[in-house]
């Protein structure tokens, strides 16, 4: 090999090693992140200009409480702040807001033992560094709550423990790869999701890794794709396309993602339904806050 082609080979080892990094979730006992989630979503039909509208802000903050002896940690979630607005065809609207003075009438009102639950309770889980969850532990006052809600039970028939699975993951625990990842590299996620207007669903997110922002900053692409489940006639749903674009930006120093938005549009029929085909909007948005005044 000559010594030119020697360095060039050399020098490309050399960037591609650079460019690898590891992804990884890091915990400290103690350690407290915080989150601001906003969620919203919009359907609508080529006859209805809207059919209903979703839309709701929440401050999650994370804890490490023990860091165990595998690796993966117990993490208690608490929500600090939650509030909630539904709008429907005709310009109603169902709004319900935690940090709110006045008395939430209507629907709204009854969504209140879950407003004041939610910031009392507190739902442990266990997490591994590459960002599985599991062994959610839901408090039994929280449970009661959601089932004194109409529609609550069904919402609650596990004890509503895959619900709130899928609100402690919109606080971005991601599924990482394993070992390290170049510049370019992908990887997928299979998840069930609770998802405003749809309901249960199941979503399969795909990564990609893009160029580092700084030495320690990444930033991945990602997108979400769903699979509607079984459903009974009256109601079912066929999906016709989807599509979707996000960015999540990952600090791998300190082993925890700083912002993501993921926005997802779909097409739908509904046999025999006379409003013909209907659209959904859904885009879902956090940040950390660095401290509670953010």
């Amino acid at each position: 090999m000559s010594k030119t082609l020697g360095m060039v080979v050399l020098w490309s080892a050399l960037a591609i090693s650079a460019q690898a990094v590891t992804l990884e979730w890091k915990f400290t006992p103690g350690d407290a992140q915080s989150y601001h989630v906003t969620q919203s979503a919009r359907l609508s039909a080529d006859s209805i200009k809207q059919i209903a509208a979703v839309k709701q802000e929440l401050d999650l903050t994370w804890q490490v409480v023990e860091v165990n002896d595998d690796g993966s940690a117990t993490i208690s979630l608490r929500v600090s702040a939650f509030s909630f607005l539904a709008t429907g065809p005709d310009g109603q609207e169902v709004r319900y807001d935690s940090d709110s003075n006045e008395e939430p009438q209507g629907y709204a009102a009854m969504l209140l033992p879950i407003g004041k639950r939610l910031s009392e309770a507190e739902v442990q889980l266990t997490m591994t560094s590459r960002g599985e969850v599991s062994d959610v532990k839901l408090p039994d006052e929280l449970s009661e709550a959601v089932k004194s809600v109409p529609g609550g039970k069904k919402f609650a028939q596990d004890g509503g423990l895959k619900s709130f699975e899928s609100l402690a993951r919109l606080g971005a625990p991601l599924l990482l790869p394993e070992g390290d990842i170049a510049t370019g590299a992908s990887w997928t996620e299979a998840r069930e999701l609770e998802l405003p207007v749809l309901g249960p669903i199941k979503a399969e997110f795909a990564y990609v890794l893009r160029n580092p922002l700084n030495r320690d900053l990444v930033n991945i692409d990602q997108m979400m794709t769903i699979d509607l489940e079984a459903q009974d006639d009256a109601e079912r749903l066929d999906l016709v396309n989807q599509n979707s674009s996000g960015t999540l930006e990952f600090d791998t120093a300190a082993g925890r993602p700083e912002t993501s938005t993921l926005i997802y549009e779909a097409e739908f029929e509904q046999p025999n339904n006379p409003t013909g085909q209907m659209k959904l909007e859904h885009s879902i948005e956090f940040r950390r806050m660095a401290d509670d005044s953010q």
